[in-house]
């Protein structure tokens, strides 16, 4: 492939293909707690390079000293990664510290002792069962909308819909909501109907897969390559195909960091932003310097990033988190505490919609067309936020299909 590294030998590129599967796990199982945002490396500052004609709108920090300290997840961010390389940080006046965290909880207990202001591969479930118990969290934006999951089997395994996952061994965690929460919207008790086997590595889901002792894994970026070249492997589904929109990974930090830096936090929404509209432009070019960045062949990045199942975007998601909230909450993996929070108190829609409005003003007639889509996927995506008969209506009607189907499911038995 055009602009891959060329292996000197076989025992290198298979070195290679280890060490990312051990790497890209930050969507393989999105909210384990165990084995996301694996990182390493020194802390080190990202600096943004002179793209020719750049523009500066660092006195719209207002004072605030633009810096950032990042999570870094393994998978990367390539919003952030043509942020970066096309000077929009820089333009903004910001000064990215990326810092690599080796598990979730460890990214959100910096986040909560003050060590790091922002995490953005650290799933949904896991932020929003953090707000449930009552944690300081704020999810300001949005890394990847569909992170490139997969449902694998092996080649001679059956698959209709998710109703194919019922008395099977599945590879997975019924808090993966996309797989548990129209399980119980078609009736079934997932956590009963599915015997899940909760593996922690996703090369250790496909071995299970491999040698019989689970059915179906459910897998993300770091085995892409692998479910596109292994012919013992059959993809079955995406997660995207599941659930529109299912919100992969959301970013959040504490509220601390929002009433300090409302500016910078702005400033970090619009950068992302033009990011994302670079990667649209090339996402070839996009994904050839996320792989020289991560540091690993650039097939194993593409098997991800230019997949149909890959999108990012840092709009907050208010819907999305809605549906996800109700999944989890269904299925009795929310704190009790959860019946007393609001969620607009901790998805910052508003201040996401100021980004969003003074990026357009800045540089929107750059890409007329491009702002204006980003103004209509935010309408679509946020409409429960300023509408709470919506939202209301929206969970009223998740309870009665679920108890509708299960009273047909019993009289069919």
């Amino acid at each position: 492939m055009k602009g891959t590294k060329i292996m000197k030998n076989k025992s290198k590129y298979l070195a290679l293909g280890l060490a990312l599967t051990m790497t890209l796990s930050a969507c393989a199982n999105p909210d384990n707690q165990k084995n996301n945002n694996e990182g390493t490396g020194n802390k080190t500052e990202v600096s943004s390079k002179d793209n020719g004609g750049k523009k500066d709108f660092s006195d719209k920090l207002n004072g605030e000293d633009g810096v950032v300290r990042w999570v870094r997840g393994y998978s990367g961010n390539l919003m952030m990664t043509m942020a970066e390389h096309n000077g929009y940080l820089e333009e903004y006046g910001l000064k990215v510290e990326q810092i690599p965290m080796q598990t979730t909880d460890e990214s959100f207990a910096a986040v909560a002792g003050n060590q790091v202001d922002i995490v953005s591969n650290a799933g949904t479930s896991t932020p929003l069962q953090r707000i449930a118990k009552g944690d300081d969290l704020q999810i300001f934006g949005g890394h990847m909308v569909e992170g490139a999951v997969f449902l694998v089997g092996r080649p001679e395994t059956e698959y209709k819909d998710l109703s194919s996952l019922v008395g099977k061994k599945v590879a997975g965690n019924p808090v993966d909501y996309v797989l548990s929460g129209p399980l119980l919207e078609m009736g079934y008790d997932p956590i009963k109907d599915v015997e899940w086997v909760q593996i922690g590595k996703a090369a250790d889901a496909i071995t299970a897969l491999k040698n019989g002792s689970v059915d179906i894994a459910s897998v993300g970026t770091s085995m892409a390559h692998q479910i596109k070249t292994d012919k013992s492997l059959k993809e079955l589904a995406k997660h995207g195909d599941i659930m529109d929109k299912y919100s992969c990974c959301r970013m959040e930090t504490a509220s601390r960091f929002i009433n300090d830096k409302p500016n910078t936090t702005k400033a970090l929404i619009k950068a992302l932003l033009r990011g994302m509209r670079d990667y649209e432009k090339d996402p070839n070019a996009a994904s050839q310097l996320l792989a020289d960045e991560l540091d690993v062949p650039l097939e194993f990045v593409e098997a991800y990033t230019l997949d149909s199942g890959y999108e990012i975007h840092p709009d907050p998601l208010y819907n999305s988190c809605v549906r996800a909230w109700a999944y989890l909450d269904e299925l009795g993996f929310l704190d009790e505490n959860a019946k007393n929070i609001d969620l607009r108190d901790h998805i910052t829609v508003d201040l996401y919609k100021e980004a969003l409005d003074e990026v357009i003003e800045e540089v929107g007639d750059e890409d007329p067309e491009y702002w204006e889509k980003q103004k209509k996927y935010f309408e679509e995506n946020n409409s429960m936020y300023y509408n709470k008969d919506e939202e209301k209506e929206y969970f009223q009607h998740m309870k009665d299909t679920i108890e509708e189907n299960r009273a047909k499911n019993a009289q069919n038995k």
